[in-house]
């Protein structure tokens, strides 16, 4: 028999908490060994029961759920998938929680169907088991962070002061991709001789919270790319949802509704390769965490071209799964942990 996968829900409302009860009991494997009503409890909780899998309400009678993720993860990492009755992608929810160290962010109204539709909570249940198998790393503390955010890796003054553009970044992330893109972006320096052009895989509606959020903390502009943007230094755009980005001769982007790629759209390796062409050996292809092969076969491309790549280590991926396709197929000059990816970019400039 398979090993029990120990689930604590955590929701002000005990109908709530039987709700997510009965959605999760449509797998078997799942065994809830605590409940919590408040941030307190799901503290004590956690520690106690060490469980294999948290949910999480977004607002709890005594604090926030985020801050209680945050203590969570600073203390002993967990899946935890937070669960809303707000609209996720109006709120701005979603990021906020990918921030604090959740794994995901669903909506509660969906679970309120699964009698009239058992796919529902059939669903629920293959994403939980999904979550619960994850390898999560120690979130940063607010403070540890911080103390990164302000440290940005400072080029020489020649470069900073020329501003040529000496590389464009192409980088392809999924799951656990937000942490690791807010790790890289807040210690690259403002006056850096790089444009990012950056695919995300992220459910329908969050991208622009999302670089928005990170243009935020970041030191360069960071925002959601427009047809016929010019590719600049000092400049990172993220891929809008549900559309391809590309590079042209012209050295502009160009965004289109191509067919998918492996079931993705934006896909890593559509950009990748579009980047290859045009740059050159200015090429520079990144693949952070996440699951799949995006990315791999357009850092392949950017290898034959004369460019340089880098892939995110296993010991600090989410999932591996990204970054081993592309350093399975030989195509990876450096394998790194998350913290170091921005001082290589760096040196490479």
């Amino acid at each position: 028999m398979e090993k029990k996968i120990k689930v604590v829900i955590v929701d002000d409302l005990k109908s709530a908490r039987e709700l997510v009860k009965i959605n999760l009991e449509f797998d078997p494997i799942f065994e809830v060994v605590g409940f919590a009503a408040n941030g307190k409890e799901a503290l004590e909780k956690a520690d106690q029961l060490r469980p294999d899998l948290i949910t999480m309400d977004v607002m709890l009678p005594d604090m926030k759920g985020f801050e209680v993720v945050k203590m969570i993860m600073d203390k002993r990492p967990t899946p935890i998938v937070m669960i809303t009755s707000a609209k996720s992608s109006e709120s701005g929810l979603h990021y906020e929680a990918l921030k604090a160290g959740a794994v995901e962010l669903l909506e509660k109204s969906s679970l309120y169907t699964f009698e009239k539709d058992f796919k529902v909570g059939k669903e629920f249940a293959k994403k939980m088991r999904f979550f619960s198998e994850l390898k999560l790393l120690l979130h940063s503390s607010e403070k540890e962070h911080k103390k990164h955010e302000t440290t940005a890796i400072q080029p020489s003054a020649t470069k900073a002061a020329s501003m040529d553009l000496k590389k464009v970044v192409a980088i392809g992330s999924s799951t656990g991709g937000p942490n690791a893109l807010r790790k890289i972006f807040c210690r690259i320096p403002s006056e850096v001789p790089a444009a990012f052009l950056i695919v995300q895989h992220m459910a329908k509606g969050f991208i622009k919270d999302f670089a928005d959020s990170l243009n935020h903390e970041s030191h360069i502009e960071v925002r959601v790319a427009q047809n016929g943007d010019s590719i600049v230094p000092g400049v990172a755009l993220f891929a809008p949802d549900g559309v391809h980005m590309e590079v042209t001769p012209q050295k502009s982007i160009h965004l289109s509704h191509k067919l998918p790629i492996n079931g993705h759209r934006p896909a890593a390796s559509h950009l990748l390769p579009s980047v290859a062409e045009v740059f050159g050996r200015k090429a520079m292809g990144v693949i952070l965490t996440g699951m799949g092969a995006d990315g791999a076969e357009g850092m392949k491309v950017i290898k034959e071209c004369g460019g340089k790549t880098i892939a995110q280590n296993e010991e600090t991926c989410i999932v591996f799964g990204m970054p081993k396709e592309a350093i399975e197929l030989g195509v990876v000059d450096h394998v790194l942990p998350i913290n170091d990816i921005a001082e290589k970019i760096m040196k490479m400039l």
